[in-house]
């Protein structure tokens, strides 16, 4: 048995005495078309096997992340006025999704981002899965100048997560030091328990909560902005697992590896996880451990000791439930409803060239079958691939100081020895694997049920990147793994003719070239636009140049035209 199979094992083995369901969902099944009761503007659903009460269960359920006292944000104001931070125009310029009040969501949280109460009942505003793997896409008609949102379930989010975290900062920074900002904020946190000596208490809670962000912000600072629709994930969680939790603060690295966010259907159905397939997705606990790791990013706590077992933020069972509902997620068909039917000639055309020459790397999974279909994903090569080596490179070749890590097993009852220096890898292993120990109920009803039927196993290749089933591919601009290319017409070109800089941050869909539209607004916008530029490390357009069939013939244009045609249908 190989050590990752070997290390999941061992924590599997607290797992097998108790058996938990997730909550039920039965619900209503989400149609196509229906619109969005809770959305600002007119949004259409698009139907992805879900009912609409797991759909309100992904957008509001908390995973363990803590980001400020939930009491503060839903009063805190803007640094520059005294608009709500959550007020939904503000929200927009993140390009999050903003969400009327209902009663699944009495303050109107944007999707994803959730309230939780931690063990000594305090109420923690956080983010979840849908914060970050929820779409919306908008198309405005050429004739009739009607706009419509699409709104597509596990899509990558358009979100900037820097400049959402910037601004937040930003606000409680003015409310440290404009007085009138901390009186509203004070008698709005303190109501009844208003008095000078909770307002001074208040006052170094939140001058402790401020520096501990504006710290998460400054270790992760990197050379490139990423912008919309991309984030450096692993970046932050390593600096995390190994500069915050253990506090080394020079053990902090650049966050200088953004990628496009995964879209999530076929995630579960998948042996590997991550742009890199670093992460096995086999067994329960193997699962668990990943799912945890995510947490971490997004403001998860976890309190490091000697001992195996770690207090932590986690909300264990809830990470089970996620994994539920994700397994039932279908990917989303092209709505010819709003968008422009597909030329289903073009189409017939496109998916033999696609036989030919794409699905050696990108199974074809029949979107009826996607669900109940487990596949193998094709990792291929960095030498091979030509793409920006960034993200595969810092996640393997980083060392860092281990500290308490140090001699510790990589899964804390399991595994070889955390070496000094030492990868981030082991070490993450390490701060989950202790976590879960710590709560073994929570975590043997995750796994039991949630997790168990998971049985596929690891398997090794050369460093690279993902390949996966396309199925939905339409909706997850921009592509490469870094989001460098906007849309699919660009990423069957030769590098040398792809985009060198583009604009992100519009909603418009383009359904032609398929990707976000990238022209400029022309009038007053609700954002500012980012320019990509690919010339830097870590946004390269290279690589990924599989522009020949079988016979080594290069594509034509009209081929080409073919292929995305084939593509809306994936």
């Amino acid at each position: 048995m190989s050590f990752r199979a070997s290390t999941w094992a061992a924590i599997a083995g607290l797992c097998l005495c108790t058996c938990r369901h997730a909550p039920p969902q039965s619900g209503t099944q989400i149609p196509e078309d229906a619109r969005v009761a809770d959305a600002y503007g007119d949004v259409i659903e698009i139907e992805q096997g879900w009912t609409d009460n797991t759909q309100q269960s992904f957008y509001n359920t908390p995973q363990g992340s803590e980001v400020l006292p939930y009491a503060w944000v839903v009063v805190l104001e803007q640094s520059a006025s005294e608009k709500p931070f959550l007020d939904p125009a503000n929200i927009e310029r993140f390009r999050y999704i903003p969400r009327k009040k209902t009663a699944s969501n009495p303050d109107g949280m944007p999707i994803g981002w959730t309230k939780s109460t931690d063990a000594s009942g305090k109420a923690w505003f956080g983010m979840a899965c849908a914060a970050c793997h929820t779409g919306q896409l908008e198309y405005t008609h050429p004739q009739t100048q009607q706009k419509v949102g699409i709104r597509v379930d596990g899509a990558p989010t358009l979100a900037d997560f820097n400049l959402m975290n910037l601004e937040l900062v930003a606000a409680l920074k003015a409310t440290l030091t404009d007085q009138a900002k901390f009186d509203r904020f004070a008698k709005a946190v303190l109501k009844d328990g208003d008095s000078p000596n909770a307002r001074s208490g208040l006052r170094g809670e939140l001058q402790a909560q401020t520096a501990a962000l504006n710290a998460r912000n400054e270790i992760n600072k990197a050379h490139l902005e990423y912008g919309f629709a991309r984030i450096d994930a692993i970046g932050f969680i390593f600096n995390q697992t190994m500069s915050t939790l253990p506090g080394i603060p020079e053990n902090a690295k650049p966050s200088d590896a953004p990628a496009s966010y995964p879209f999530l259907w076929g995630t579960d159905q998948s042996d590997v996880v991550q742009w890199t397939g670093f992460a096995a997705n086999f067994s329960g606990a193997g699962i668990l451990v990943r799912n945890g790791g995510e947490v971490i990013g997004v403001y998860g706590k976890v309190a490091l000791t000697q001992a195996t077992e770690y207090e932590s933020s986690f909300l264990i069972e809830n990470l089970g439930y996620y994994e539920n509902w994700v397994r039932e997620l279908n990917s989303p068909a092209w709505p010819e409803t709003v968008l422009p039917p597909v030329d289903q000639a073009k189409a017939a055309q496109g998916a033999k060239l696609f036989a030919n020459a794409c699905a050696q790397c990108h199974q074809v999974i029949p979107r009826s079958a996607a669900i109940t279909t487990a596949y193998v994903a094709n990792i291929t090569p960095i030498e091979l691939l030509g793409t920006d080596p960034t993200e595969l490179s810092n996640m393997s070749e980083r060392q860092y100081q281990a500290g308490i890590y140090a001699g510790k097993k990589a899964a804390s009852i399991a595994g070889s020895e955390i070496p000094h220096p030492t990868t981030g890898l082991d070490p993450l292993i390490n701060a989950v694997s202790g976590s879960l120990l710590k709560h073994k109920i929570e975590s043997a009803k995750a796994f039991a049920d949630q997790y168990a039927t998971r049985t596929k196993l690891p398997k090794t290749s050369a460093p690279g990147y993902k390949g996966r089933p396309l199925n939905g591919i339409w909706a997850t601009a921009p592509y490469l793994h870094n989001g460098s290319v906007p849309n699919l017409y660009e990423m069957l070109l030769p590098a040398a003719q792809r985009s060198k800089t583009f604009t992100l941050g519009s909603r418009e869909f383009d359904p032609v070239r398929v990707g976000y539209s990238m022209e400029q607004p022309k009038t007053a916008s609700d954002y500012t636009p980012f320019t990509l530029d690919t010339s830097i490390k870590g946004n390269w357009n290279t690589g990924h140049e599989y522009l020949t069939t079988r016979d080594g013939v290069p594509f034509t244009e009209e081929q080409r035209w073919q292929l995305v045609e084939y593509m809306k249908t994936l």
